[in-house]
């Protein structure tokens, strides 16, 4: 791995990886690249861009979709209703929707952690985010926007980490998440430029969250207190790409936060500081264990956190973290 160039909007710099010259199966080169001797992995949403310098040719998957998170002052909607319009920089986690066409596919890989690769309409490729297969409780089977179950039948959710790079060429491109040398979901996006966004008169960059996260489980394993520590969290007023907004009414900001998977938990109150975000949710005791993914979003851009829940939830302090792929690592199988 290597660095170059640094961007104002990111505390790292450029990433340029290198996949060897052989290997049997693209994800796990892609892994290994992105991995240490000491097992850290680079944190993607921290980093203006990961770049492959020799990239294969990506595997085309099951055509899908993903729903960027709602951010007042941001458009998300692309030139055609399947292809979402996203800006350079932007980092979220999110779900992946397919075509309700019935053809559902059985894996054995549940637990299995993938890589996120996007190309842009000239071809340079970046590795963007990490994916994941989660159980899926509660499914309607009226609406399969799933494509994957387990052998039992259980229906699979896709879930993956994306960040637009920040040097990425603006226009068309696709995402695809690499499962060996095949791909589970290919899906379009717009990569639009960013936004500026101006508080005062400060020019404001993406969210940045910051170490200690506190997640607390209180009330009999009934409530969820987060605080999330960081800069660049927007309250009520600021100008984007030269408009003076304004919000009214209580709660509203031009900050939030969203949950990926959002099963199992309710968000109730939420707080805004210059650096510090405040939640109390309500959390159903049914709630599945493992990793729970968190975006703090603004117009400027978003940045990605994780809680581990564990199978028996119980009053609290829960582990956290401000660079998930590392809890996504450790949780694959």
């Amino acid at each position: 791995m290597n660095t170059s160039s640094n961007t104002s909007d990111f505390q790292n710099q450029k990433e340029v990886i290198t996949l060897p010259s052989e290997f049997d199966n693209l994800n796990n080169a892609l892994i290994k690249q992105l991995t240490d001797e000491n097992g850290k992995v680079i944190d993607i949403g921290k980093t203006s861009s990961v770049e492959l310098s020799n990239p294969p040719p990506i595997p085309d998957g099951e055509p899908a979709t993903i729903e960027p998170p709602k951010v007042e002052g941001l458009n998300t909607t692309g030139q055609t209703s399947n292809q979402s319009l996203i800006p350079k920089g932007f980092s979220f986690a999110t779900g992946i929707a397919f075509n309700n066409d019935g053809n559902i596919i059985t894996i054995n890989d549940e637990g299995k952690l993938y890589t996120a690769v996007l190309v842009d309409a000239t071809g340079r490729t970046f590795v963007v985010g990490f994916a994941f297969l989660k159980t899926l409780k509660n499914s309607n089977s009226s609406r399969v926007s799933y494509k994957y179950q387990t052998t039992d039948g259980t229906p699979l959710d896709l879930i993956t980490t994306l960040t637009v790079p920040g040097d990425a060429n603006e226009g068309s491109g696709r995402i695809s998440i690499i499962n060996n040398n095949d791909s589970l979901a290919t899906i379009p996006l717009n990569i639009a430029p960013s936004k500026e966004v101006i508080v005062g008169k400060r020019v404001i960059p993406r969210p940045q969250i910051k170490e200690p996260i506190t997640a607390t489980i209180k009330n009999q394993g009934k409530q969820l207190v987060l605080i999330i520590k960081g800069k660049n969290f927007i309250g009520r007023i600021a100008t984007i790409d030269g408009k003076l907004q304004k919000l009214f009414g209580k709660g509203n900001f031009f900050t939030n936060v969203t949950f990926v998977p959002s099963e199992g938990i309710t968000i109730n109150n939420f707080q805004v500081k210059s650096n510090q975000l405040t939640l109390t949710a309500t959390i159903n005791k049914s709630i599945k264990p493992g990793v729970k993914l968190f975006n703090i979003i603004t117009p400027k851009g978003a940045d990605i956190g994780g809680i581990v829940f564990p199978s028996e939830l119980q009053d609290g302090k829960l582990q956290t973290s401000a660079s998930p792929e590392s809890l996504l690592l450790q949780s694959a199988k």
